[in-house]
């Protein structure tokens, strides 16, 4: 109670945010969780606590750890505003489809929740066959439960420039995608960190074929 007068009065938070508020507060958030909250997806706390526990038990269902579920939601309320069967059980399939692992999936909407909201036909489709016929990526789905959020980069403004440098570094399609796979993030660091970070492994005596 304390905590929710306070957060009342500091953020003219509604009174009808209490019920969400005590489901959050069960699950774990505490009263600094709550101004992160407030600050990110106010809308969130009066959200319906039967429609919230209903997509929460079915988060659980697909392999997400109750613990996490706090993470979840920090990182991305909107999971809560989603359909269940027209918005995040078509992104799920398409992840199997394109290689996830079942097993894995609580893992990958884990780590990268926003892939939820993401189209199928417009960004998720186009962004996984960009990695597997551009850059050459044979198992995307290990690409894809290694790092999720890489489903989440631009193949204009980030996939595409940071394949062209790597090309313009002198490295085979092979290198690349043994690169890619092992570490999928590199597609997410600018050029100037790529560079920083090819520079201190050559520093420290490492090969080309090493670096790769």
């Amino acid at each position: 109670d304390d905590v929710f007068n306070r957060l009342v009065e500091k953020y003219n938070i509604e009174l009808r945010a209490r019920p969400m508020m005590n489901m959050l507060h069960n699950i774990g958030f505490t009263e600094a969780d709550f101004r992160k909250l407030v600050g990110k997806r106010e809308r969130a706390l009066v959200f319906s606590v039967s429609a919230a526990r209903h997509k929460l038990s079915f988060l659980e269902s697909v392999g997400i750890a109750q613990k996490d579920l706090k993470k979840i939601l920090l990182k991305h309320p909107q999971i809560l505003e989603y359909k269940i069967h027209s918005t995040m059980q078509p992104r799920m399939s398409f992840l199997s489809e394109a290689g996830v692992d079942w097993a894995d999936m609580g893992k990958v909407i884990t780590l990268a929740p926003s892939v939820m909201e993401l189209s199928v036909d417009r960004t998720l489709a186009p962004r996984v066959a960009f990695l597997e016929e551009v850059v050459g990526v044979k198992d995307i789905g290990k690409v894809i439960t290694k790092h999720p959020a890489i489903l989440t980069y631009s193949t204009e403004n980030t996939l595409e420039p940071r394949l062209k440098y790597l090309l313009d570094l002198g490295l085979t399609r092979e290198e690349i995608v043994r690169m890619v796979t092992k570490h999928p993030q590199i597609l997410h660091y600018s050029e100037e960190g790529l560079q920083q970070r090819i520079d201190f492994l050559m520093d420290i005596g490492m090969t080309d074929n090493q670096i790769v």
